[in-house]
């Protein structure tokens, strides 16, 4: 047991000692205990103080949006320059990353496109267009990815995951790139190995099946630019704009449109297409034409409730957070990420803590505070019961854009069977998103009847919608893609016949497929496209491991694979033919014709819906 004066006194000493500083962001200390010298990947506030201090200090300047510097610099730089005030402020995301075919070509009327069939004047197979992969690396060894002159269709590979090669690319400043001519001549070190996902992608999108004659991908003759993602990095989502900005720049000097491919995400964010990293991207978008970006949606949809609304009122109401002895952060932690638009930021909040069932007993709570009362100073308290502490908490706010921020962080915890209550009363509206499955908590949806608790009237119910991830994912810019199963089975390498336990009938949409809306009530996903069950292109160091041999289809050089991360390669291969068709078009124009041209039967329902979007891809 912890002395309520002392704890206080503690708390009292932290800030006295300026170990919690204005604009701090929750990760951001462990990344500059850890890695303080590093260069980062960083955007801060579009404004005159911050320009001049760039200017100054010779930071090179990579993109700017309407609120926006994308930079790169150390986090003690960072640090130093938010302490003395000369920053105004900066942007740290805590959202960890996720990675998120004949049949395919059939059920999206590839085949009709490839063979210019009427009323098509001609054929189209991407050529003298780039598609682009932001993904988890290719295997560019494997012949899908090789002409029938023997030479490499990857133009470059740009591997961010090294610190900063011999040829990093400017004015990035990190990483190392390859051109063809290097990769041609054995020269490139960075392959895929340890997982299958960006080749799998690739070979979808734009595999040419020469490696044995099947499964070729949507857009055969396309040009490849690969850019492999370091998962492991800070704002990472800055990272994958700075790579759609990378290959939009290279294909402007070779003079080609290009059509980005994004089959990851994080869960975690503003869900509504505003943040740094979309509104990098939204821009170059609108700088010319010939620019598509198409993303995954997420294989979130049987995940459960892990997202909660609410728009508080003058009574108390709550949502009870489960805790999670295995969690991310910490064993025994909770946490949550929040937003809302800041108008909608008038509301007070608290935490508080119940026994469990039977008895549901209240055992204290935290002090309310108005959620626009202390941006970018941390907030500490504690649950006390008596003398008794039963949690810590930590909560972080902050402005992004026209967007409130929190994100609270729950340790110390007395009891890990106590129900965590999330308190709010005023007005307003929000949305939070946590979940165990993602590593952090799961909110309690079997409640008890108000004759057992009457404060459960005031209880707000977590829902399955919206579990779309977050960034460009939502952006109304980018094509957005669920996942509708694709084939019933196949052959394996053992010549054994592969049948999922899944029960989906193939056009169905697939229970895990996120749902949207975005959370300003865009209809998201855009299309829904072939992914479960997908066969394309495999690493060879998958393919030439017996143990593997299940996974892998009867000819040997393709594996099987699934999700929203599969169905996206699909519409961006039908992106890549458009462009071929039109290299002068926008992703709104795209955007429009998918919109209008998607097809709908049995499984869609009407149309637009959150499920399938505006039906399904018709190439």
């Amino acid at each position: 047991m912890v002395s309520k004066y002392l704890h206080y006194f503690l708390i009292f000493l932290t800030f006295l000692i300026g170990s919690v500083s204005y604009g701090q962001k929750f990760g951001f200390n462990e990344l500059l205990e850890k890695s303080p010298d590093n260069i980062t990947v960083f955007c801060v506030p579009n404004n005159d103080q911050n320009a001049a201090l760039l200017l100054n200090e010779n930071i090179v300047i990579k993109f700017k949006s309407n609120n926006w510097i994308f930079i790169n610099a150390s986090p003690l730089w960072i640090q130093k320059h938010i302490e003395d005030h000369t920053l105004s402020d900066y942007y740290f995301e805590y959202a960890p990353p996720t990675a998120l075919a004949d049949t395919a070509r059939a059920l999206h009327f590839v085949d009709q496109v490839h063979s210019g069939d009427a009323p098509l004047e001609s054929s189209y197979t991407g050529m003298n267009v780039i598609f682009g992969i932001v993904d988890q690396g290719l295997d560019h060894n494997h012949e899908d990815f090789i002409d029938s002159n023997g030479n490499t269709r990857v133009l470059r590979y740009w591997d961010q995951t090294m610190v900063a090669g011999p040829n990093f690319p400017q004015p990035y400043g990190y990483g190392n790139v390859w051109d063809s001519t290097e990769i041609n001549a054995g020269l490139c070190t960075s392959n895929e190995t340890g997982t299958a996902h960006g080749t799998s992608v690739t070979g979808i999108g734009a595999g040419d099946g020469s490696a044995n004659g099947s499964n070729k991908g949507m857009a055969p003759d396309a040009n490849l630019i690969i850019v492999e993602s370091n998962f492991n990095v800070g704002n990472w989502t800055l990272t994958v704009a700075d790579a759609v900005d990378y290959i939009f720049k290279v294909a402007d000097t070779l003079g080609m449109p290009a059509v980005v491919n994004l089959s990851l995400g994080t869960y975690f964010g503003s869900h509504d297409g505003n943040d740094p990293a979309s509104e990098y991207i939204e821009a170059l978008l609108d700088e010319k034409p010939g620019r598509i970006v198409v993303s995954a949606a997420g294989n979130a949809g049987a995940k459960g409730s892990f997202h909660v609304q609410n728009s508080p009122g003058v009574d108390t109401s709550f949502v009870w957070l489960k805790n999670n002895p295995v969690a991310a952060i910490a064993p025994n932690t909770i946490f949550f990420d929040l937003w809302s638009d800041q108008a909608d930021a008038t509301f007070d909040f608290a935490l508080g803590a119940d026994t469990p069932s039977p008895s549901y007993i209240f055992r204290g709570n935290t002090n309310f505070y108005g959620a626009m009362s202390s941006i970018g100073v941390p907030i500490l308290d504690t649950i006390w019961n008596g003398t008794n502490r039963i949690a810590t908490i930590e909560v972080y706010t902050e402005i992004v854009n026209s967007n409130y921020h929190m994100q609270m962080y729950v340790s110390n915890v007395d009891s890990t069977t106590y129900l965590y209550r999330f308190m709010t009363t005023g007005s307003g509206k929000y949305d939070l998103w946590s979940g165990a499955w993602l590593g952090y908590n799961n909110f309690i949806t079997a409640i008890p009847a108000p004759a057992v608790m009457p404060d459960i009237v005031y209880y707000v119910m977590p829902d399955s919608a919206q579990t779309i991830v977050s960034s460009w994912n939502c952006s109304e810019k980018v094509v957005t893609v669920g996942n509708m199963r694709n084939r019933a089975g196949h052959i394996d390498n053992n010549n054994n016949p592969y049948v999922s336990a899944d029960t989906t009938p193939p056009g169905k949409l697939s229970p895990n497929s996120s749902k949207g809306p975005s959370r300003h009530n865009v209809t998201k996903p855009d299309i829904t496209a072939g992914g479960d069950v997908a066969l394309g292109s495999g690493p060879l160091w998958l393919l030439l491991n017996p143990a593997y041999n299940a996974v892998i289809d009867s000819g040997g050089m393709h594996v099987r694979n699934g999700g929203t991360s599969m169905a996206s390669p699909v519409v961006a291969g039908i992106a890549a033919l458009y462009l071929e068709r039109c290299g002068a078009a926008n992703y709104q124009g795209f955007l429009d014709d998918l919109h209008t041209t998607g097809y709908t039967d049995g499984f869609t329902g009407a149309v637009p819906n959150n499920w399938y979007g505006y039906g399904k891809a018709h190439a």
